[in-house]
């Protein structure tokens, strides 16, 4: 939250303010102001239909740039346009309630970078093998990263794929996704559903995994602890303490948002 400033005096503590000047600044005051700038009339047909054509544009370069979840700079978006600060902004504005409204996606801006996050449910779609495939192991992988404290190591993550019989012993290769190890440590970080990042511990050099910024908007801990709950035979959430602490807190914090 933005703190409201001071109105600041034209005169310093060398300069004492007299009565006969306050009483000379509170009839300026009152006197009205006229703006050497013209404004804007909001409705201009003109610039109704260049604000219009702006936000197309921009939504139609997002969706091509973001496709196969991939994320977008903010500011080649506004040079390939050849959009100024103001008239990206504006566009920028527009594009977020064009995506929600009509394509169901969430336009989220991190890093300077731009990601459009689904928003609808997967009940009424119908997909490959592949897509459900990737996704099923994208689900378990970020299940696994976040009941491992929210941070997990490569080798934790190899040790549970390979439990789950996803990958085979040292054949990383999946018959219909391909390699598992390059899905999971390049093209989901790509993605921004996993986040690399070194290790604290300093004895042991080794990446670690956390949750991405579209992961935060596509899926919620509670998904996964009632996902987990079932696992284990409909578990009591509690029964994960650490991490149920942790969802409810994210859940009071995206409440207070």
């Amino acid at each position: 939250m933005a703190r409201r400033g001071r109105k600041s005096s034209r005169y310093t503590s060398s300069q004492p303010c007299t009565s006969a000047q306050a009483d000379e600044d509170d009839s300026m005051d009152d006197e009205p102001r006229s703006s050497t700038q013209p404004q804007e009339s909001q409705d201009d047909p003109f610039e109704q239909q260049q604000q219009a054509d702006r936000v197309a544009h921009l939504v139609k370069y997002l969706l091509g740039a973001c496709h196969s979840n991939q994320s977008a700079s903010r500011q080649l978006a506004s040079k390939a346009l050849g959009f100024n600060t103001k008239q990206f902004r504006s566009a920028l504005a527009g594009a977020h309630v064009v995506f929600g409204d009509v394509f169901g996606y969430n336009l989220v801006e991190s890093d300077n970078k731009l990601m459009l996050c689904n928003t609808l449910t997967n009940d009424n779609f119908e997909y490959s093998d592949e897509i459900c495939g990737r996704y099923a192991i994208l689900f378990l992988v970020l299940s696994h990263i976040y009941m491992s404290g929210q941070k997990c190591g490569e080798a934790s993550l190899m040790n549970f794929l390979t439990t789950l019989g996803v990958i085979d012993g040292d054949n990383a290769v999946h018959e219909t996704l391909g390699n598992i190890t390059r899905l999971v440590t390049e093209e989901f970080v790509k993605e921004r559903y996993i986040e690399k990042e070194k290790s604290e511990n300093n004895e042991i050099s080794e990446v670690e995994y956390k949750w991405g910024k579209r992961a935060d908007q596509e899926l919620t801990p509670r998904a996964v602890m009632e996902f987990v709950s079932k696992v284990y035979g409909n578990k009591d959430l509690q029964s994960w303490q650490q991490q149920y602490d942790c969802m409810l807190r994210k859940e009071r914090s995206s409440v207070t948002v």
